[in-house]
């Protein structure tokens, strides 16, 4: 049985007064506008009986009960079962505050936004599923220099965050595509590791940081949908961070 795969995307922008950022060293509370939409992208892969769903979100992060609502929704509208559901995040931490634990000003904006992402990514993920087609599959491995270590030791002992050109990084770059059996670009999921902060703890602007203008390139080179899966990004950071 050929592998076949279906992609579907759906906006996920939040108000644009929501908390948002997730810095530590940020003196606002909440957003004053879009910098770029934000997104959810629905990849559901089947194999004979065999289907799974990723769907990989444009937020920081998603708790456990979050993930948990996610994967039901997708269950109901899909038939996939949950456990092949796998919510991903780009970790941007210029995305909405989505802690369901959070108090203070705007705390109604998060609940609400929160309580619509499950039907969001059911819906994306149903209309990936309804677009399912036999594909081919290649790889490759490149490499980027956006990321650099990012814990710097002072001579006190403290370690920082800041940029550590000595300290290791890795700064592959995997990729992999999904093309029709006619040869026809279909999906285009890249995986690289690096905390996307190149927005710091100064901008007010809602976006997807770097992995947001990752996908538009991709797309506009290659014309398939680009799923973006972010790496073990725990002591990568930007080069270039603009506050």
């Amino acid at each position: 049985m050929a592998l076949q795969a279906g992609i579907a995307r759906t906006l996920i922008n939040p108000p644009l007064d929501i908390p948002s950022g997730m810095w530590m060293a940020q003196k606002h509370v909440r957003g004053e506008g879009l910098d770029m939409d934000l997104a959810a992208t629905a990849l559901v892969l089947a194999d004979g009986d065999l289907r799974a769903a990723i769907v990989d979100f444009d937020l920081c992060f998603l708790s456990d009960e979050q993930a948990a609502a996610i994967r039901t929704a997708v269950e109901a509208a899909t038939g996939i079962s949950a456990k092949h559901v796998f919510p991903f995040c780009s970790h941007t931490h210029a995305g909405p505050v989505t802690m369901e634990f959070y108090q203070g000003e705007g705390e109604d904006r998060v609940q609400a936004y929160i309580a619509t992402l499950p039907q969001l990514a059911a819906g994306a993920a149903r209309r990936a599923a309804e677009t399912l087609k036999p594909v081919r599959v290649g790889a490759g491995v490149g490499m980027s220099d956006i990321g650099i270590n990012r814990d710097v030791q002072l001579d006190d002992g403290r370690i920082i965050v800041g940029c550590n050109p000595d300290g290791f990084a890795d700064r592959s770059v995997t990729v992999l595509r999904l093309d029709t059996v006619d040869g026809e670009p279909l999906v285009c999921i890249v995986n690289y590791a690096c905390h996307p902060t190149v927005l710091g703890p100064g901008n007010r602007l809602i976006s997807p940081d770097y992995p947001g203008s990752v996908r538009s390139t991709v797309e506009k080179n290659t014309g398939a949908t680009c799923v973006f899966l972010q790496g073990a990004a725990g002591d990568m950071g930007p080069q270039d961070i603009r506050a």
